[in-house]
């Protein structure tokens, strides 16, 4: 869950700003790595938008797959540094 106030951006935003090309971005939310919400326009359109708090995170997973990490092992290392960081 998100903080209320924190900046939603759409995928171009966080593409952009996290330097990750968009297709990148759509698959790290498929694997369940990056969490999008969906919300309704005023013509019903459905809007895909983001916290901008994930563009380090989708920074990370880049990273690591730039250093041939697959997604299911990134996923295995984030869940990891949440888990250290739990215990500092």
């Amino acid at each position: 869950m998100r903080r209320r106030a924190e900046t939603l951006l759409t995928l171009r935003a966080l593409a952009r700003l996290a330097g990750v090309p968009a297709a990148r971005i759509r698959r790290y939310e498929a694997a369940g790595l990056v969490v999008a919400e969906r919300v309704r326009d005023q013509s019903g359109r459905t809007i895909v938008l983001y916290a901008r708090s994930q563009v380090a995170l989708v920074r990370r997973i880049y990273s690591y797959q730039e250093l041939g990490v697959n997604l299911p092992g990134i996923e295995m290392l984030l869940r990891l540094q949440e888990q250290l960081a739990r215990r500092r």
